[in-house]
């Protein structure tokens, strides 16, 4: 990424070298009263501003990770979130229950699984195995207490473990609704 960062930057000054040279160009065409080139070259010095301003704009965005321009307030808090549905159906999954079950006869409740298949893969991603677990015990109606039983450890723990894999689950940029 950084060769690409520092790859922009280099083109950037070049712009700007190419910017300073047209508007040279154009001022002495405009004092030999050459006003067709000197318009042609005020075109060409548009285009490389285009193209500064475009190179400012991906610079930008590489070095904060952000796109530039957007300000996240109250009306826009999920402008780097996606929406998901979690539901106990999308639970089961991640703990590797037989999707066939799932799965209904028709093509289109197919597809969908699928994609809830990929879904849960992705979420699994950014949880450990324990947080898997309690979240599958979660699905199938467990509390808190039986699980904490279960396991073997205090229900503050199992509230712990639930609060970390929600945590981990939003720092990748999902919700839970």
């Amino acid at each position: 990424m950084l060769d690409v960062l520092c790859s922009y930057r280099i083109s950037k000054q070049s712009a700007m070298q190419h910017k300073n040279k047209l508007e040279k160009e154009k001022g002495y065409h405009e004092q030999e009263g050459e006003t067709e080139k000197a318009e042609a070259i005020k075109r060409d010095i548009s285009i490389v501003n285009a193209m500064i301003s475009d190179l400012n704009f991906a610079i930008d965005w590489m070095e904060t990770g952000r796109q530039p321009g957007t300000y996240r307030g109250a009306e826009r808090q999920s402008a780097y979130k996606r929406d998901i549905p979690f539901d106990n159906d999308v639970i089961s999954i991640i703990v590797g229950g037989d999707v066939d079950d799932y799965a209904k006869d028709n093509q289109a409740d197919r597809e969908e699984n699928e994609l809830k298949e990929d879904l849960v893969r992705d979420i699994q991603k950014c949880l450990t195995q324990k947080q898997i677990e309690v979240f599958a015990m979660l699905a199938n109606g467990m509390t808190q207490a039986e699980i904490a039983k279960l396991l073997g450890t205090s229900r503050q723990a199992v509230h712990d473990t639930i609060k970390r894999g929600r945590r981990s689950i939003k720092e990748e940029g999902w919700i839970m609704v």
